[in-house]
């Protein structure tokens, strides 16, 4: 299972980190990207059927940005089998 992400508004001499979380903690998936010039990136290895919450984060070595409100709500698809 995968889910792309796209976002906007951040800068391109930031990092992004962008994070998944999955019902009731089950399932992280966290993803850095260091080269933030095409704004859309792939969650891969998500677990079947499990609503995931997600965020964006930009950062600098100076530190972090705020973590994008509110988390996009999303549910993976369960096998056609």
């Amino acid at each position: 299972m995968f889910c792309q992400v796209a976002y906007y508004g951040t800068p391109t001499t930031m990092a992004v980190g962008v994070v998944g979380v999955g019902g009731s903690g089950s399932s992280v998936q966290y993803k850095v990207i260091a080269s933030n010039s095409t704004f859309t990136t792939t969650l891969t290895e998500l677990r079947k059927y499990v609503q995931y919450n997600v965020q964006v984060l930009a950062f600098t070595r100076l530190g972090d940005g705020e973590l994008s409100t509110p988390p996009v709500r999303v549910r993976t698809f369960e096998d056609s089998e």
